[in-house]
């Protein structure tokens, strides 16, 4: 057994980035920007053209860049040039590493899998190394002996089955390198029907929550959902823990960092949804829209919704567990630490470890101040533009945004539904490029990830995206700036069905908004008066009596349906009562507010006409 370490071709030392865990070239490992971690390669006799990399912990999962590789240990060929160094390639690619030099600021650059040709660039020096120790040698001998015996699909289940060592999710991972779609495939279609295969995985992969948790309780669901026609589709209540906050980065960009992890994936795809539609969303301190939200989809076909919520100081957990008591809505406690991207954990769980949700052909994943609105001269409601839609070979939907812009409510008026008192679209021009940023729906069980504007397939498969009108979704043309992205669509498609998005509401709500923690990666409770500044409230006063363009037409031909299903839900007494605490703590947060913000210096921050801000929210 061999030990290097690697230089690229001007002699840059090649570590892992310890805050992105990307595989890059370093200035010097000493630079007081750059903090590496060490990097162990190993050979093995009998794969001669392959080099073997870890983490020097041994328990790293490490990232190529502008490639599908993201794993403990990764696998590349190499071949040996005329002037003594060598190539590294990918052997699912055949895309060649290329070492970016070090910037002086960051005192490093990252390696990067896609380059078709060699130059300097590409080059790199094999090295020996002395500092590795007896778990390097341990884990290098079990990867030998596991490549001896892995031969075909066959043999990996039979090696699942009798492996009795500590690193078996560490060479399950090393087996994706080595195996087809097609036996991927196979041995998920075995996970599905051999109970102790299932069991020994998870015995040999215990800190593989795909091993332990999410497939046996998704063959535990379909299972139970097979022999009982009547089981209910949903559960009120579903705790996201901290053990799943690793979902918020793994899976988000297409790529597999463990076997467990794709079985799971290929299982989830297999199963037949009965029902049609539901929704997936993301909430925080956003009780008093609930209702309201969740009645207007409902009276337009929505079946089902699954909401994701952490750190809520408005007592909309009140009106959640109520919601959730009567049968309406999942509710999912997302406990997260602090740091984590609260969304991106949140799709990341319901697509890869929740069951039920797959019991719905279709998902649509918005967020609390955005309503669907099919448009009326076509649909009668949300249901039926996706039955019109399922004659097209699609798998996911790219849903255009039209922004509506505030309105001069007060005190009480708040309470009224966005619906009635939001009624003006904003000029595009105010929005600008953002009018091109998409939200989507999707086929529930085809999908790997997601993050808030566009779903994730595996870098193996690929992903059949239309626009409303059922051209296809094409994203060639980015904002400047900004990378291509399926968030960003090249045509805006506006006549089928549009994402009504009242990002806006009204001074007071603004305010309210711009003072509270909220959303996004933000974990911590409070009050804060950051956001009381010229840039954020300008872009509230902007659109605030200006730039206002027609009016909309197609709400009031669903606003009917939408106040006879919001008086239904609101006869129901647990969800009133839920919903006036909602409302009285609201009214109380927004005295304590303002009544902060007049001794504050965060007014004093605003000029121009952006002081007319503090009129409009009646201090």
């Amino acid at each position: 057994m061999e030990f290097f370490s690697l230089l690229s071709y001007y002699h840059n030392p090649i570590g892992i980035n310890e805050k992105t865990k990307e595989i890059a070239s370093f200035k010097d490992i000493t630079h007081s920007s750059s903090k590496s971690l060490s990097l162990i390669i190993f050979k093995i006799e009998t794969e001669k053209d392959s080099l073997f990399l870890i983490a020097h912990d041994c328990s790293t999962i490490m990232d190529l860049a502008l490639s599908p590789i993201r794993n403990k240990i990764i696998r590349l060929k190499y071949k040996t040039l005329e002037d003594g160094c060598i190539s590294l390639i990918i052997p699912s690619t055949n895309k060649y590493l290329c070492a970016i030099l070090p910037s002086d600021d960051h005192g490093y650059g990252r390696i990067e899998g896609n380059r078709i040709n060699v130059g300097d660039w590409e080059k790199f020096h094999l090295v020996p190394n002395n500092k590795f120790d007896s778990n390097h040698i341990s884990l290098s001998y079990e990867v030998l002996k596991f490549i001896e015996l892995l031969k075909n699909e066959s043999s990996l289940i039979n090696l699942i089955k009798s492996y009795d060592g500590d690193n078996g999710d560490f060479l399950l991972s090393l087996a994706l390198s080595y195996l087809s779609v097609e036996e991927i495939l196979s041995i998920s279609q075995k996970l599905s029907l051999d109970a102790e295969l299932r069991s020994d995985l998870a015995r040999i992969c215990p800190n593989d929550f795909w091993a332990s948790q999410a497939i046996p309780s998704l063959i535990s669901w379909s299972q139970t959902r097979l022999y009982n026609k009547f089981l209910p589709a949903d559960i009120p209540y579903v705790e996201c823990s901290k053990l799943y906050d690793e979902l918020s980065e793994i899976g988000i960009d297409g790529k597999t960092t463990s076997l467990p992890q794709i079985c799971n994936y290929y299982l989830r795809r297999s199963i037949t949804p009965r029902r049609e539609l539901s929704i997936l969303t993301c909430q925080r301190n956003e009780g008093i829209y609930l209702l309201e939200w969740i009645a207007w989809h409902r009276a337009l076909g929505v079946e089902w919704f699954y909401i994701y919520t952490n750190n809520n100081d408005d007592c909309s957990e009140h009106l959640l567990s109520a919601l959730a008591k009567e049968g309406i809505i999942t509710w999912i406690n997302n406990d997260v630490k602090l740091g984590i991207k609260v969304q991106q954990k949140a799709y990341g769980h319901a697509l890869n470890i929740l069951p039920h949700i797959l019991d719905y052909k279709w998902t649509i994943l918005i967020d609390m101040d955005e309503f669907i609105v099919p448009n009326p001269e076509k649909f009668s409601g949300i249901r039926e533009y996706f039955s019109w839609q399922s004659q097209f070979n699609c798998d996911a939907i790219a849903l255009n945004w039209k922004f509506l812009a505030s309105s001069n409510v007060k005190n009480d008026d708040i309470f009224m539904p966005l619906t009635e008192r939001c009624i003006d679209f904003l000029n595009d021009g105010v929005i600008g490029e953002g009018t091109r940023l998409i939200k989507s729906a999707f086929k529930t069980n085809k999908i790997y990830h997601s993050n808030a504007h566009y779903p994730v397939l595996p870098n193996s498969e690929l992903i059949r995206f239309r626009l409303t009108d059922n051209e296809p979704h094409r994203w060639n043309h980015p904002p400047a700036g900004e990378p291509a992205s399926a968030a960003f669509s090249d045509y805006v498609m506006l006549d089928n069905v549009r994402v009504y998005h009242y990002f806006h509401k009204s001074a007071q709500e603004w305010f309210w908004k711009s003072c509270r923690n909220r959303g996004g990666d933000s974990t911590e409770m409070g009050i804060d008066f950051a956001l009381i500044e010229d840039s954020w409230i300008g872009n509230f006063m902007n659109q605030a009596t200006d730039n206002r363009a027609d009016k909309d037409s197609w709400v009031p031909a669903y606003s009917m349906k939408h106040k006879k299903e919001l008086n239904i839900l609101r006869s129901i007494p647990a969800i009133a009562q839920a919903e006036k605490l909602v409302r009285e703590k609201f009214v109380s947060r927004m005295r304590t507010l303002k009544k902060d913000f007049k001794t504050s210096s965060a007014r004093e921050k605003l000029t121009g006409k952006n002081k007319d801000f503090i009129d409009m929210i009646e201090l």
